[in-house]
């Protein structure tokens, strides 16, 4: 649930106003309670929801939610684990043909997986982080970090151009959401936090500049970002400062989701926790979930 509830905080702050240029803070969000507890929340631009108890009833529960959701307000795209984002678009679209309206599934366009850590699960910090300076981004690197990230999104076949990026690259420094990690006094890669919680943050967006790749520098970063958010001592890296992190501090966990693969691996070694046996060694709970995003859309005639 944090998941969906970090994205949700994330988009009604400050920078996500700024950076798309909302007129209106307002979101539209749809939720199931048992009593006072929130057991499911879909919310528009809908992203995914963390699931536990018993499949079954989870089911039952998104088909209910689906009766509620006017095609005014459905989101192009949703979300979430995929038998939860199937079972809503297939009880969405059989809704809106009772009402005499026509909507299409969408097959699924991305898949990723959702995962986490805590202290507990961070390994010991890496000698090689002593190499490297991890600190927040400054307004004097604004014009490096708009040409990689404009090099980023080429990856995925959205590119933007330099000019494009510099005002978002912009706006998450100015509110301190993007770290870099320098080598030699080069700006070898960053990263950008968003949905922070008073107990979670997640980690987005990591690139390294393809002169510096295989170097480890971005197993370095993850790491040292992970150490500074969850309160690990010592930091092992020069850049950040050795105080907790400011209001809402230390979190309990930092989130990550991962497209591919072959990064999964890298992502561990940091003390993310992939893989079908794996658990949180204080919570037990199941650290990771595949997650689809997959949508519908009206037909007219």
């Amino acid at each position: 649930m944090s998941f969906t509830l970090g994205t949700l905080t994330d988009s009604l702050g400050e920078k996500q106003i700024k950076a798309k240029e909302l007129t209106d803070a307002s979101r539209i969000v749809f939720a199931v309670y048992c009593g006072d507890a929130l057991v499911l929340a879909l919310w528009f631009q809908t992203r995914g929801a963390k699931r536990a108890g018993h499949r079954d009833g989870y089911l039952a529960l998104v088909t209910v939610l689906a009766s509620a959701i006017d095609p005014q307000v459905f989101s192009q795209e949703v979300m979430g684990p995929e038998d939860l984002v199937d079972t809503l678009i297939n009880a969405w679209t059989s809704e809106m043909a009772a009402r005499g309206l026509r909507a299409e599934p969408l097959p699924v366009s991305f898949r990723s997986k959702t995962s986490f850590a805590t202290l507990a699960t961070l390994p010991s910090p890496l000698l090689t982080l002593s190499q490297y300076r991890i600190e927040l981004a400054t307004a004097d690197d604004v014009e490096i970090l708009a040409r990689q990230f404009s090099a980023f999104t080429a990856a995925w076949g959205k590119r933007l151009s330099i000019d494009d990026a510099r005002p978002r690259v912009t706006l998450s420094v100015d509110f301190g959401a993007v770290w870099v990690c320098r080598v030699g006094g080069e700006l070898a890669a960053f990263c950008v936090t968003r949905r922070a919680t008073a107990c979670t943050i997640a980690l987005r967006n990591v690139y390294v500049d393809p002169q510096h790749r295989r170097k480890g520098i971005a197993a370095a970063l993850t790491t040292g970002m992970l150490r500074y958010f969850l309160g690990a001592q010592p930091l092992g890296f020069e850049g950040a400062s050795n105080d907790p992190p400011a209001a809402p501090g230390v979190k309990r966990e930092v989130c990550l989701n991962v497209a591919e693969d072959f990064v999964e691996n890298m992502y561990a070694k940091c003390g993310f926790l992939f893989g079908e046996d794996a658990r949180d060694p204080i919570m037990s709970k199941r650290p990771w979930i595949p997650l689809v995003v997959r949508g519908a859309k009206m037909v007219q005639g």
